[in-house]
C-alpha cells in the first residue's frame, strides 16, 4: 500500500514537471548521448520548429541545426559537454518550412543512475539580435553624427573610478580610441596652460554648487593649429545627494569661431565704412513692414499703387512700420541734427509731403519684389532750410537680422540749382537767338526799303523841279517827298533796332 502510494507520488511529481517544462518560454530538448536523438521536446520546442511531438522524436540535432562545420563530431561534442558538465552557445536552427533564425543553446550533461542524457535550453534570439543590431546602428549613427558634429562625449564614474570617452572626443584630443586610454592627466595634459585654471575652476564650482557647468577652453595638439573647444557638463546624484555620474560633451567649435571673427571683422569693416561714408546713410529694419506686405498679398492685392493710391492713410500706416537703425555722420550733418535722437525724434520735419509722395512710391517698389529703387525728394533740416535730395533704396541681402535696407541720400540742392539757373540762361539765349534772327529780318527789310525810298525821293525831286513855279501839282509832290522822309526815318530806326546804326 505504501509503495503504490509513493508510486502515484512520484507519477503526479513527473505529471507536474512535466507540465511546467511544457509550460516554459524557451524550447526545450532532451537528448540521447549515444545517438544524438530526441528523447523528450515540450511544446514550445515544437512551436519553434514547426514539428509536431511525434516527428521531434523521430529527429536529432543533427536535423535541426543549420551551422554546424563539416568536420562536426557528435562523440567529440558529447565528451565535450560531459566533461564541462554545461556549455553555452549561440547558433542557428531551422524550422520545417526551411527558415533559419539564432538561437541562444544552454547545455547541461545530466547522469542518472542507470542513464545519461544531455537537456539543451534554447531560446529564440531574433529579436535579441534585431534589437542588438539597431543598437548597433544608432551607435554608428551616434559616432557619425559626433564625427560630422564635431562633438565627443564623455562619461565618469567616481564611485568606480571609471571613465568613458567617445571615440570623437579621442579624435579631438589628438588621441587614437584603439591605443590610448581615458585618463584625466591625458585629458589636461592637451589644454592650454592659460586655460587650465578658467576649466579647473568650472569643475570644482560645479561640483560644490551641484549645478551643470558650460566653459571653452583651448587644446593644443603638437603639431596642428590651436583648437577651440566648448564644454558643457551635467552631474547625476543619488537619493543621498552622492554624485554618481558626471556627464558630458566637447565639441570642437574652432570653424564657428573663425567664422564669428570673420563676420565680426567684416561688421567692423562694414560700420567703419558706413560711419565714415560722406554721404548720408540710414540703416533700417522693415520686417513688420514686410511681414504687413505679404499679409495684404495673401488677401488678394496685386495692384498696390492703385491700393496706395485708393488707402492713402495706409501709407502712413506702413511708414510706422520701419525701424530706423542708425543713421551715420554724415546724415546728421546734411540734416543739422546734434545726434541720432535728435534726429529720429523730428522725422516728421525732416521729410516734406514731396517725400511722402517719394516714400509711397519706394513702398511700392519694395511690395512688387524690387530690391533697388532711385529717386528725388525734398527735405528739410532740423534748422528749416529746404534741400533736394537723391534717394537710393537697396535691399541688404544675406542679413541674419531680417530684412535690412540701406538707405543712401545725395545733398542735390546745388545741382538742382545750378539745373534751374542754366535753364534762364537757355531760356535767354533762346530770346537772345529769336532777337538776333527778327533783327537781321528787319535790317534786310530796312535796306531793301530804304532803297526803295530813295528812289521814290529822287523821283518826286524831279518832277518837283520840271513843274512850273505855282504849279498845284507842287504840293502833291511835296505830300510824296514829306510821306518818304517819314518812311525813311522808320527804316534808321529798323536798321538800329537790327544793331546796323548807331542810336542817337
Amino acid at each position: 500500500m505504501m509503495m503504490k502510494k509513493h508510486i502515484d507520488t512520484i507519477k503526479n511529481d513527473l505529471e507536474l514537471f512535466r507540465d511546467l517544462i511544457d509550460r516554459s518560454n524557451d524550447a526545450i530538448f532532451v537528448n540521447d548521448p549515444q545517438s544524438g536523438r530526441f528523447t523528450f521536446v515540450n511544446e514550445k520546442a515544437c512551436a519553434s520548429l514547426g514539428y509536431d511531438r511525434h516527428e521531434l522524436l523521430e529527429m536529432g540535432v543533427m536535423d535541426i541545426e543549420a551551422t554546424l562545420p563539416d568536420n562536426f563530431s557528435w562523440q567529440e561534442h558529447v565528451n565535450e559537454v560531459r566533461q564541462r558538465r554545461y556549455l553555452t552557445f549561440e547558433g542557428i536552427q531551422k524550422r520545417k518550412d526551411g527558415v533559419k533564425f539564432p538561437v541562444e543553446v544552454n547545455i547541461s550533461f545530466v547522469a542518472m543512475s542507470t542513464r545519461e542524457y544531455m537537456v539543451a535550453v534554447v531560446r529564440d534570439v531574433t529579436e535579441r539580435r534585431r534589437a542588438e543590431n539597431s543598437l548597433r546602428e544608432r551607435e554608428m549613427q551616434l559616432a557619425e553624427s559626433q564625427r560630422i558634429a564635431h562633438l565627443g562625449s564623455w562619461e565618469h564614474n567616481p564611485l568606480k573610478g571609471d571613465i568613458f570617452w567617445s571615440d570623437e572626443l579621442f579624435r579631438m584630443l589628438g588621441l587614437d580610441p584603439a591605443k590610448d586610454r581615458a585618463d584625466f592627466g591625458t585629458f589636461f595634459a592637451r589644454i592650454h596652460p592659460d586655460d587650465q585654471p578658467v576649466l579647473k575652476a568650472a569643475i570644482e564650482k560645479s561640483l560644490r554648487e551641484k549645478k551643470p557647468y558650460e566653459v571653452e577652453y583651448r587644446v593644443v595638439i603638437p603639431g596642428e593649429p590651436i583648437k577651440i573647444i566648448r564644454a558643457r557638463a551635467d552631474l547625476v546624484h543619488d537619493s543621498n545627494g552622492v554624485l554618481s555620474v558626471l556627464r558630458g560633451t566637447a565639441q570642437d567649435i574652432t570653424e564657428q569661431k573663425q567664422a564669428e571673427e570673420k563676420i565680426r571683422q567684416s561688421e567692423e569693416r562694414y560700420r567703419s565704412l558706413f560711419e565714415d561714408s560722406p554721404i548720408s546713410l540710414w540703416e533700417e529694419d522693415f520686417s513688420d513692414l514686410q511681414e504687413h506686405l505679404n499679409t495684404l498679398r495673401s488677401s488678394g492685392i496685386t495692384d498696390f499703387r492703385a491700393y496706395f493710391a485708393d488707402y492713402p492713410e495706409e501709407v502712413h500706416k506702413c511708414l510706422g512700420m520701419i525701424k530706423i537703425i542708425s543713421v551715420n555722420k554724415a546724415t546728421l550733418a546734411l540734416y543739422e541734427a546734434l545726434d541720432q535722437a535728435t534726429l529720429l525724434r523730428d522725422l516728421s520735419q525732416v521729410f516734406t509731403i514731396q517725400s511722402f509722395e517719394s516714400f509711397r512710391d519706394i513702398l511700392i517698389a519694395l511690395a512688387e519684389g524690387i530690391q533697388i529703387y532711385e529717386c528725388e525728394a525734398v527735405n528739410q533740416t532740423l534748422k528749416g532750410r529746404t534741400i533736394n535730395v537723391l534717394l537710393r533704396w537697396s535691399l541688404l541681402s544675406g542679413t541674419v537680422q531680417g530684412c535690412r535696407a540701406l538707405i543712401s541720400i545725395v545733398d542735390i540742392t546745388e545741382r538742382k540749382s545750378a539745373e534751374a539757373e542754366r535753364m534762364i540762361l537757355e531760356a535767354q539765349l533762346l530770346q537772345a537767338q529769336k532777337l538776333e534772327s527778327v533783327g537781321r529780318l528787319a535790317g534786310g527789310v530796312a535796306h531793301d526799303f530804304n532803297n526803295m525810298l530813295s528812289v521814290i525821293l529822287g523821283y518826286a525831286e524831279l518832277i518837283k523841279h520840271r513843274l512850273p513855279e505855282g504849279d498845284p501839282l507842287s504840293k502833291d509832290v511835296e505830300e510824296i517827298q514829306k510821306a518818304a522822309i517819314r518812311s525813311r526815318d522808320i527804316t534808321r530806326q529798323l536798321l538800329a533796332f537790327s544793331r546796323q546804326q548807331i542810336i542817337e
